[in-house]
């Protein structure tokens, strides 16, 4: 039970920490002429 639910945290984490972190790279990446995107 308690595996699960770290399981399923680290899932929505990972997802909602990638998203954000994806998006702040790809913003700064416009400004900088596209370091990774």
């Amino acid at each position: 039970m308690i595996e699960e639910d770290s399981f399923y945290f680290s899932i929505i984490f990972s997802i909602f920490f990638s998203h954000y972190f994806v998006y702040d790279i790809s913003a700064q990446g416009c400004r900088n002429g596209g370091l990774l995107f």
